[in-house]
């Protein structure tokens, strides 16, 4: 039995909320707005600070990184969870105007600029915190009203762009600001450019926000049931591994493996494994060859913990300290990410749109930023915990991992037993 979902309802669903004919060159045109921001995301969610504060302030780097990445993820939770519903009533009212987004996109530009401009530390601060609410207050906002007002098939489509701008802003950041961060005018360039084809790209004719009919009286938001609790339980707990996980790879190829370089090769591991998920989200895509959007599919989420785990064990065990070694665990794990990304983002998508939960997708969206304030948090108490027992800090730290992607497996069987589901796809026709 598939997701309680019937065709005839998703596809009503889908006719009150035809708020734009668009093509689908329209819709990657259109979502160039999240390759900024993921762009950005990655950017600021590592790689910008720790070079800040390495080259400003190295005998206290430590304190105030943790500090610095704590208060900018409250500020992104803040500003998802400001994007949806009453809390931005006034705001969204006059959002479908096409020159209010383009006038966030210019806001986030020149702060993301100003972290480049100042040595201040107070006003570091204050742009960093400034930057991260506003982006992502209009990832979230943007993201709600384009499933909202996509057709069944432009809302595959929709999903598929967001991936593939979303990995693509991972694997390029940390490659950019590490190696052209004291070049002002390379680093001014690319972000101004990508900030000038967003804003255009928002603006043109076709990728207007649709409002609602005014002939149509807005239909109730639906509460978050069980089901989407254990939804975003589950993928909370695969992404909490993958930050666990980042924020410690560079160390874990240097002092745990010994290999040479760690610092370009932890890079490498992060690109090549975005790389193959980015190849794996459109091959499942291609194998599919369906226009149908997709809910969540317990087979492919059993799969990506398996896929997980395995990962994390290969890094334990260490059969192998070369790097060769160390790459086949990147495609392992890149297409563990693909296919996990693929599947929960098509879903959280598809089900806020089918059931008026605009809850989910916030949540969703929301879930990178509290998995990547608990996982600095675990990473500083690990560390704490490790140098006063005398503990192997990496080994606790994949053990961790492993455990973390064993329990995904006991939610997904949670969700299949909650939905009546069998192992098998679960497709929804429009």
């Amino acid at each position: 039995m598939n997701f309680p979902i019937s065709k005839q309802a998703l596809s009503a669903v889908f006719a009150r909320h035809r708020g734009l004919n668009l093509s689908r060159p329209a819709v990657y045109s259109r979502n160039f707005v999240f390759l900024f921001l993921s762009f950005l995301r990655a950017g600021t969610r590592n790689v910008i600070p720790q070079i800040f504060f390495l080259t400003h302030h190295p005998d206290s780097k430590h304190s105030l990184l943790s500090l610095f990445l704590i208060l900018g993820t409250v500020a992104s939770i803040a500003g998802v969870w400001s994007s949806r519903g009453g809390r931005a009533a006034g705001i969204r009212r006059i959002m479908t105007q096409r020159a209010l987004p383009c006038l966030l996109v210019a806001i986030v530009t020149v702060l993301f600029l100003g972290l480049f401009g100042t040595t201040h530390l107070v006003l570091y601060f204050a742009i960093f915190i400034a930057l991260k609410f506003t982006a992502d207050f209009l990832y979230g906002y943007l993201d709600d009203v384009f499933v909202k007002s996509c057709t069944t098939t432009l809302l595959k489509t929709h999903v598929q762009t967001v991936l593939l701008y979303q990995l693509l802003g991972i694997t390029a950041a940390p490659f950019v600001f590490s190696f052209y961060y004291s070049n002002q005018v390379v680093i001014a360039s690319v972000i101004g450019c990508m900030g000038l084809a967003s804003g255009l790209a928002l603006t043109s004719g076709t990728s207007r926000p649709a409002s609602p009919r005014s002939s149509e009286s807005p239909k109730q938001e639906s509460r978050i049931d069980r089901v989407d609790v254990l939804f975003l339980l589950y993928s909370g707990l695969i992404l909490q591994t993958i930050i666990v996980f980042t924020t410690i790879v560079i160390f874990l190829l240097g002092d745990y493996y010994h290999l040479d370089d760690a610092k370009i090769k932890g890079g490498i591991f992060i690109g090549a494994t975005s790389i193959v998920a980015i190849v794996t989200i459109f091959a499942a895509q291609a194998r599919r060859r369906s226009t149908t959007t997709r809910v969540f599919n317990p087979t492919v989420n059993l799969i990506v913990a398996a896929l997980f785990f395995a990962s994390f064990m290969l890094f334990f065990v260490r059969a192998s300290l070369s790097f060769a070694y160390v790459m086949t665990i990147a495609v392992l794990a890149g297409i563990a990410y693909g296919l996990f990304l693929g599947d929960t983002r098509s879903h959280a998508s598809t089900i806020s749109k089918a059931h008026n939960k605009p809850g989910l997708l916030s949540a969703y969206n929301n879930l990178t930023n509290f998995a990547s304030l608990i996982g600095y948090g675990v990473s500083l108490a690990m560390a704490l915990t490790c140098e006063q027992l005398g503990l192997d800090y990496f080994k606790v730290m994949l053990a961790i991992s492993m455990a973390l992607s064993a329990l995904s497996v006991g939610i997904i069987l949670l969700i299949r037993r909650s939905v009546g589901l069998q192992l098998t796809p679960g497709v929804v026709d429009g």
